[in-house]
């Protein structure tokens, strides 16, 4: 099996992965000061709303939440679209739905 991953292989590799991630040896991403300032300002305004409602350790999981939703946003954010693109897919109930006869 030179140069595949069986599924045992796989399952360690995503053992390794997890163990990591849990135990904080991967570092998150850096923010930059433009995502970090909307963090903030989001965070600020939920706590501004409902902060008298949450305890503490759910005003540091709103922030992690806010910064893993900005980080997933930021792809989508950075595509480049002009007006006027078509778009990438269509809708279409039935194959070749124009060529159907009755």
């Amino acid at each position: 099996m030179a140069g595949k991953s069986g599924r045992r292989q796989f399952a360690k590799q995503v053992a390794v992965a997890g163990a990591a991630v849990v135990f904080g040896a991967v570092s998150a991403p850096a923010r930059t000061s433009e995502t970090g300032s909307e963090v903030d300002s989001r965070h600020q305004r939920i706590l501004q709303q409902y902060g008298d409602r949450l305890s503490p350790e759910q005003k540091l999981r709103l922030r992690k939440i806010l910064a893993y939703n900005q980080k997933m946003m930021e792809p989508i954010r950075n595509f480049p679209i002009e007006n006027g693109q078509p778009t990438a897919s269509v809708l279409k109930f039935y194959p070749d739905a124009g060529s159907r006869t009755k």
